[in-house]
C-alpha cells in the first residue's frame, strides 16, 4: 500500500517519495497574492468562508498544555498489530493472552493493551473489531487497566474519505434497513449536482463526464452512505477515531504504526499526535467548506473531492487570468470570501506533505522493516534517545516469516504478522512485555525473544 493518490484529473499525489507539484503552479501563487492588502497583515475577514491555520510543522513541534503524554506502570503490556477486519482472529489472540474472557469482556486486570493501528479495511469484520475495541477501552478502565488504540494509515485514509480498501462486505455491515432508498436519494443528488456543476462551467473547464446510474451504483454499494456518515466527524466511529493518537509511550517503549523516516525530528509523541490531530481537523474544516460552497456533496469520496478541487482551481485561474504567466496582466480583484475559498483549494494541494500522508511519516514509513539495519541504525538510536525510550514497536509492514521479528539488536519489534489470512496468509499474534521479558504469543505457542535491549527502568 502506498500513500493516497490524487485522481488523474487532479494535481498529482506522490507515490512513495515523489513530491507533489501544483499543476497550476505560478498561477496559484499569483492567486494567493491577490488582495493580500485587503485586511491588516493579510488577515482574512470574511463571512461564511472557512479559514485555515496554516501548515502544521511536526518536526520539533511543541505540544500545547493539556496534551502531556503519561507513562503508566507497565507491569504487563501486550501489543497487537494490524487487524484489518479479522475479528475472529483478534478475539482468539486476545483470549490466548488472557485479556478477554469467553464473553469477550476485559479480563486483563491492570494490564495495558496497545493496538498499533490498521483495524479498518479489507476484512469483513471491521465494525465488529471497532465495537470490541471500544468495549474493551471501557472494561479495562473499570478494572484499572488500559487499552490504547492508535491510528494507522488505513484509519487516516478512511477519515479523509479514501475508501479504496473498503469492501462491499464492510459497507454492507453498516447498511440500514432503508439502505436502498438512501442510495437512490444519493444518486439523484449526485446526478443533479453533476448537471449543475457542468452547467455552471459552460464555456470554461468542465468536470469529468458524470457516471451513469449503473456505474454510480456499482461504485457506491449498499451501506456506502451509512459508512460515510459513521466515519464522519459527527459519526459514532468517526468521533472515536478522531480521538485516537498515532503514537504512544508505555513504560520505556514507544508504539507507532509505521516509523519515522530520516529528517523527521519530532521531539516527543505529543508533537506527533498534536500534528496529526490538527491535520485531521484542518481537513474536516476544508471539507465542510467545500460542501457549503457546492463544490462537493456530503458523501463525496477523497477521489471525487480532489477531482472537483482540480476543476475549481482551473476555473479560478481562467477566470482571473487570460495568461496566468503574463507578467503585466493585472487580474481583477477578488472578494475576501473568494480569497478564502482559493486558500482552501490551495491548502488542500499540500496534503501530501502532511504528517498523516507523508511517506516518511509515522503512518507510512517502512524503513524500520525494510531498510538494511546498517543504513538506519543511527536513525533508530536518535529516535529512541529523543523519545527517551529503550525500544520501538511498529506494525504496518507484514513480516516475511509471518512471525514477530526483532531488529536493530531488539530495539525495534515488528508485530504485523498478517492477521487477515485471506489477504496476507498470516496469523494472529501479540507481543508481551513483562518483568524484563519479551515474548511473542501466537495461537499455538509462546516464544521468548532476545531481551538485550530492555532497559532497567
Amino acid at each position: 500500500m502506498h500513500p493516497i493518490d490524487f485522481p488523474a484529473s487532479a494535481a498529482s499525489f506522490p507515490k512513495h517519495h515523489r513530491r507533489a507539484r501544483l499543476r497550476l503552479g505560478a498561477a496559484l501563487v499569483a492567486l494567493l497574492a491577490i488582495g493580500s492588502a485587503a485586511a491588516p497583515g493579510g488577515a482574512i475577514a470574511h463571512s461564511g468562508a472557512v479559514a485555515y491555520s496554516g501548515a502544521v510543522a511536526y518536526g520539533g513541534a511543541v505540544a500545547p498544555a493539556g496534551h502531556t503524554e503519561t507513562r503508566p506502570d507497565a507491569r504487563r503490556v501486550v501489543a497487537i498489530g494490524d487487524i484489518h477486519g479479522a475479528g475472529d482472529r483478534l478475539r482468539t489472540i486476545l483470549q490466548q493472552t488472557g485479556l478477554i474472557d469467553d464473553e469477550h469482556g476485559w479480563s486483563g486486570g491492570t494490564a495495558t493493551l496497545v493496538q498499533t493501528g490498521d483495524y479498518t479495511d479489507r476484512g469483513p469484520q471491521v465494525r465488529e473489531v471497532m465495537d470490541l475495541l471500544m468495549q474493551l477501552e471501557a472494561g479495562a478502565r473499570e478494572a484499572g487497566g488500559e487499552v490504547r488504540v492508535l491510528l494507522g494509515n488505513h484509519e487516516a485514509m478512511n477519515l479523509l474519505g479514501d475508501l479504496r480498501d473498503v469492501t462491499p462486505a464492510i459497507f454492507a455491515s453498516f447498511a440500514s434497513d432503508d439502505a436502498e432508498r438512501r442510495r437512490e436519494d444519493a444518486w439523484r443528488q449526485y446526478a443533479a449536482h453533476a448537471a449543475r456543476r457542468r452547467k455552471d462551467r459552460d464555456g470554461g473547464p468542465r468536470p469529468p463526464e458524470p457516471l451513469s446510474r449503473t456505474e454510480w451504483m456499482r461504485a457506491h454499494p449498499p451501506g456506502f452512505i451509512e459508512y460515510m456518515e459513521a466515519m464522519g466527524p459527527d459519526g459514532q466511529y468517526g468521533r472515536w477515531l478522531r480521538e485516537k493518537p498515532i503514537a504512544a509511550v508505555v513504560g520505556d517503549t514507544v508504539f507507532l504504526h509505521a516509523g519515522l523516516g530520516p529528517g523527521l525530528k519530532a521531539t516527543s509523541v505529543e508533537a506527533l499526535n498534536d500534528a496529526a490531530r490538527k491535520e485531521i481537523e484542518r481537513f474536516d474544516r476544508h471539507r465542510r467548506h467545500l460542501v457549503a460552497a457546492g463544490v462537493i456533496l456530503p458523501f463525496s469520496t477523497f477521489q471525487e473531492m480532489f477531482a472537483a478541487v482540480a476543476v475549481e482551481l482551473q476555473t479560478w485561474t481562467e477566470r482571473l487570468f487570460r495568461d496566468p504567466l503574463a507578467p503585466r496582466h493585472r487580474p481583477r480583484p477578488v472578494t475576501l470570501r473568494e480569497k478564502a475559498h482559493i486558500e482552501v483549494l490551495a491548502d488542500l494541494q499540500t496534503i501530501n506533505n502532511w504528517s498523516i500522508t507523508d511517506p516518511q511519516g509515522p503512518l507510512w514509513y517502512r524503513g524500520f522493516a525494510q531498510q538494511p539495519e546498517r543504513d538506519i541504525d543511527a536513525l533508530i538510536d536518535d529516535m529512541l534517545a529523543r523519545f527517551d525510550v529503550a525500544r520501538a514497536v511498529v506494525g504496518h509492514s507484514v513480516t516475511a516469516s509471518r512471525r514477530i521479528v526483532g531488529r536493530f539488536d531488539e530495539r525495534v519489534f515488528l508485530i504485523d504478522t498478517g492477521m487477515l489470512e485471506s489477504a496476507y496468509q498470516g496469523r494472529a499474534s501479540a507481543l508481551e512485555l513483562l518483568d524484563g521479558r519479551v515474548t511473542a504469543i501466537y495461537q499455538e505457542e509462546s516464544v521468548p525473544l532476545d531481551t538485550s535491549a530492555l532497559s532497567p527502568r
